[in-house]
């Protein structure tokens, strides 16, 4: 009997050890299987959040592009505007030259009106024109007087034109201009 209560007792450790053995491989493995999980998910999520950069980069290249296209045609639409009305002047400008009463009111009208801006204390002021036997004909004769109202005081000046450059000769307006 003492050998049954024994075996009975080594038994009784054997199967506790294998216990013991069975839980710890088991907490091992458990512990193993979450640190594996983990790597796995934290890969998955790199994964995917590399995903998102990339589709929230092209997004916003995608837009840029679009933008860019938009704002070229603006652009086009603009110069197209521009060279519309730049056609159009140049043909309203043709045709009102035809009219040389009008056009030599109109010439004498700009002119004073650049001269009135103009006013400044100097005794000569030169504005650039380009040759046009057509604008010299119908603005530069002998005659031809603009008047010129600047701080209270109205004078005529007359005009001297030198080939391409008109020259006005400020007779009275320079002295009448006290800063």
């Amino acid at each position: 009997m003492q050998i049954q209560r024994l075996v009975a007792f080594i038994d009784q450790e054997a199967n506790t050890k294998v216990e013991e053995i069975d839980a710890k491989a088991e907490e091992e493995f458990q512990l193993e299987k979450s640190r594996l999980v983990q790597n796995q998910r934290l890969k998955i999520m790199d994964f995917y959040a590399k995903k998102e950069k990339q589709l929230e980069l092209s997004k916003k290249i995608q837009d840029s592009n679009l933008m860019h296209q938009a704002r070229l045609q603006v652009l086009q639409n603009r110069e197209q505007f521009i060279e519309k009305l730049l056609a159009e002047a140049r043909d309203r400008l043709f045709t009102a030259t035809k009219d040389t009463a009008k056009y030599r009111t109109t010439l004498e009208g700009l002119i004073s009106q650049v001269l009135s801006q103009s006013l400044s204390p100097l005794a000569y002021h030169s504005i650039y024109m380009p040759p046009s036997a057509l604008f010299y004909h119908h603005v530069f004769s002998p005659s031809v007087t603009f008047r010129h109202s600047g701080m209270g005081h109205v004078s005529k000046l007359p005009l001297v034109c030198m080939q391409s450059v008109l020259s006005v000769k400020f007779a009275n307006a320079h002295r009448a201009y006290r800063p």
